[in-house]
C-alpha cells in the first residue's frame, strides 16, 4: 500500500500540506497518475497497484489507516532530520497539524506521534524556539510532568 501511495505520488507530484493551491488539483492527478501506472505495468501487476493504492485513498481499512498514519508521521521525522535552518513557519505548524488526527485512532501510534513531536520540540527548544507559544497557538496541552517521554 505504501509503495503504491508514494508511487502515484512520485508519478503526480507531491504537494505539500500547507500549498492550499495545490491541493485542489492532487486527487484529479492521482488518479490520472495510478491509471498511468495502471496501464504500463499492465495486468496483473498494474491491478497489484491499483487497488492498494485505493484503499490508501479511502482510508478505511486497518491497514490503509496505518499507510497513512506512517506517511504523515515520515514526514515530521523527515523535518526532524533536517537542519532547523530548513523549516519555515508552516513546518513548525505541522509539529501540531497533521500527525494527530492520523494517529490518535491506535494506542501505539499515538505514542510514536507524540515520541515524534517530543523530538521536534526538542530540536526546537535547542534552537531558543518558544515551543509554549506553538503549544498555547495550536491549543495543545504542556507535556506531562514526566516529560512526555514513553516508557515501556
Amino acid at each position: 500500500m505504501i509503495l503504491a501511495h508514494d508511487l502515484v505520488e512520485a508519478e503526480a507530484g507531491d504537494v505539500p500540506f500547507f500549498d492550499d493551491s495545490g491541493r485542489a488539483q492532487k486527487p484529479a492527478r492521482e488518479r490520472a497518475a495510478i491509471e498511468s501506472i495502471r496501464r504500463h505495468l499492465g495486468p496483473p501487476l498494474g491491478e497489484q497497484f491499483h487497488d492498494p493504492w485505493h484503499e490508501v485513498a479511502r482510508n478505511r481499512s486497518a491497514e490503509a489507516r496505518l499507510a497513512s498514519a506512517l506517511d504523515h508521521l515520515e514526514v515530521q521525522i523527515q523535518h526532524n532530520l533536517a537542519a532547523l535552518e530548513s523549516w519555515t513557519p508552516a513546518v513548525y505548524d505541522l509539529v501540531y497539524t497533521e500527525m494527530d488526527r492520523h494517529c490518535a485512532y491506535d494506542p501505539f501510534l499515538a505514542g510514536l506521534c507524540a515520541a515524534v513531536k517530543e523530538q521536534a520540540e526538542s530540536k526546537m527548544r535547542a534552537a531558543g524556539v518558544d515551543v509554549e507559544a506553538l503549544r498555547q497557538r495550536h491549543g495543545v496541552d504542556s507535556p506531562p510532568a514526566d516529560g512526555g517521554h514513553l516508557t515501556g
